[in-house]
């Protein structure tokens, strides 16, 4: 059985975390982000994964 696509809206880190992990788990994935990547929430963080 196919596994179906999976939308991820927000390329925060969360975002960026659920959209890594179900592409890692064999999903297709697509991300959208209207500014830049970690512009928003994550900016104030600088931009920083730990």
């Amino acid at each position: 059985m196919k596994k179906p696509s999976i939308l991820v809206i927000g390329g925060g880190i969360n975002g960026a975390g659920v959209a890594r992990d179900a592409a890692l788990r064999g999903y297709h994935v697509r991300l959208f982000e209207k500014n830049d990547f970690a512009s928003g929430t994550s900016w104030t963080s600088s931009k920083l994964i730990h």
